[in-house]
C-alpha cells in the first residue's frame, strides 16, 4: 500500500491544478483516516498548491487547519495567482508530483518556479 501522505500530495496537486470533485472528496477521507499522520507530515504540503487548492474547493479549509497548515499563508501565497492557468502536465509529472524530495522544486510538495501565472 501507499503510504497515505504520499496520496494526500498527489491528491493535494490534483485539487490545485484541476476541477474535479471527487479529488476534494479523496482529501476529505484521507484526512478522516489518516489525520495524525498527515498532521505529522504536514509541512510536506507546499503552501502554493494548499492557496490553489482552496480557492477551488473554499469547503477544504478546514481540513487544512485541522492538520495544521497555515491557511492564512496558504491564502497569502496565491493571493495573486488566477486560478484558472493551470500548470502544464509534462510527462512525468504526476510522477515528480508523488515522489520528488521536500522542498526539491518539484511536484505536489512545492511546485515549479513559477508553475502558475499571476493575474
Amino acid at each position: 500500500m501507499l503510504d497515505p501522505v504520499l496520496i494526500f500530495r498527489g491528491k493535494l496537486q490534483a485539487c490545485a491544478t484541476r476541477s474535479k470533485q471527487h479529488d476534494a472528496t479523496e482529501l476529505r477521507w484521507l484526512e478522516s483516516a489518516y489525520w495524525s499522520a498527515l498532521r505529522n507530515q504536514r509541512v510536506q504540503f507546499g503552501l502554493e498548491y494548499v492557496g490553489m487548492a482552496m480557492r477551488r474547493y473554499p469547503e477544504l479549509a478546514g481540513l487544512f487547519a485541522r492538520i495544521g497548515v497555515d491557511v492564512p499563508a496558504a491564502r497569502a501565497q496565491t493571493q495573486r495567482l488566477d486560478p484558472e492557468l493551470r500548470r502544464v502536465m509534462e510527462p512525468g509529472g504526476v510522477q515528480e508530483g508523488l515522489l520528488a524530495p521536500p522542498g526539491s522544486g518539484f511536484g505536489a510538495l512545492g511546485g515549479r518556479e513559477e508553475p502558475y501565472a499571476y493575474s
